[in-house]
Order: C-alpha cells, then sequence, then structure tokens
C-alpha cells in the first residue's frame, strides 16, 4: 500500500522530471536557434573604411552573387602609386618583412593564387578585410563568402559544412570559368566554424 508521503513524493519528483525537461527543451530550441541562425551582424566601421578606399589597404575589391545566392567578394593585390608609406603601410611592411626572410615574392600586384576564406561564427565576410591586406601584398587573391545563416547570406541556416562542403567548389568553379581561370592554386582559410569547414 502506498503511503500518503510516498505518493507526494512521487508528485514531487514528477512535477521536477517535467520542469527539468521543459528548461532542457526551452535551452535546446534557444541554443540551436543560436547556432544555426544567429542574429546577423552589420557592418563594422573598420570594414566600411577599408570598403571605402581599397587602394589606400593594396587592395582592389569586386563583389558577385554566385549563382545559388551566395554573397562574395574578391580582393586581389594592387601596388601603391603614391611613395606616401601611409598608403597601403601594412601592406608595405609585410612585403618587406618577407624580403628580410628571403621568401619568394611576386612583383606587387601579381597573383600567385587564390585564399577561400571563410568567417567564424556570428561573423560576416568583411571580417576578412584586414587579413586580406596580408595576404594581397603576399601575392594572393582572396575569394570571401558569407556563409549560410550569416552575414548577407540568403540561405537561413548554417549547416556546419553538410552544405557548404558542395557549395565552395562549385563557387570556386563558377569564378574560374567566369574569369579564365584554369588550374590556379587554391588555398582554404577559415578560423572558428570556418575552420570546422575549411
Amino acid at each position: 500500500m502506498i503511503t500518503p508521503m510516498q505518493r507526494w513524493l512521487k508528485r514531487l519528483f514528477c512535477c521536477l522530471a517535467a520542469v527539468f525537461l521543459i528548461i532542457t527543451i526551452g535551452i535546446a530550441w534557444i541554443g540551436s536557434k543560436q547556432t544555426l541562425s544567429p542574429k546577423r551582424r552589420s557592418i563594422e566601421s573598420y570594414h566600411q573604411v577599408i570598403l571605402d578606399q581599397p587602394a589606400h589597404y593594396g587592395l582592389s575589391i569586386s563583389s558577385f552573387i554566385a549563382s545559388e545566392g551566395t554573397p562574395c567578394m574578391v580582393c586581389e593585390p594592387v601596388a601603391p602609386t603614391s611613395a606616401d608609406q601611409t598608403i597601403a603601410h601594412k601592406s608595405r611592411l609585410l612585403r618587406h618583412e618577407l624580403t628580410l626572410r628571403n621568401a619568394p615574392l611576386a612583383r606587387w600586384g601579381q597573383i600567385r593564387g587564390t585564399i577561400f576564406m571563410l568567417h567564424g561564427h556570428r561573423g560576416c565576410k568583411e571580417d576578412h578585410l584586414p587579413i586580406c591586406e596580408r595576404f594581397c601584398a603576399a601575392g594572393f587573391r582572396c575569394l570571401l563568402i558569407d556563409i549560410p545563416g550569416h552575414g548577407s547570406s540568403p540561405h537561413p541556416y548554417a549547416t556546419f559544412g553538410y552544405r557548404e562542403s558542395e557549395m565552395i567548389p562549385a563557387i570556386w568553379q563558377e569564378y574560374q570559368d567566369s574569369h579564365g581561370l584554369s588550374n590556379s592554386p587554391l588555398f582554404l582559410f577559415g578560423y572558428s566554424q570556418g575552420g570546422a569547414i575549411s
């Protein structure tokens, strides 16, 4: 026979289990929403400074939308046309350091390969602009995309590599075809979520 105390403990246990289950489901719901489709950031002020004066950073910047809708940006090296040492200062510094280390360095503006860049969680393609300045100074073209669920991507959810692993070669092939490139070296670069996808 069940005593009133046992009945009360059983009800208490059931209530606590239900509360625990509701809290767990709530946390999972919120967590998955933040993970798969985080709040999208607007362009930061430092992004806009580089976008407004790319030549000041040794860059030429162009944009295109891939056939499946992904916004893409291309940064290519541009040699400074001014003797003003504040123009492309970090690019000049990097090239000087590479020269001191006897690293093979292409003529400024010459492209040796392409680096396909993937931003981190809650990021956007523009986050890579300061890094592009260095890669372009070393002679690389940078191809940046907004991964699904981030930036200006029309795709609502990140898939942590499932969908992105097919997007990357498709976008690269589309870019090569439209620009007459063939057998150009390609490197993947990413950090955080972009590093996991790479």
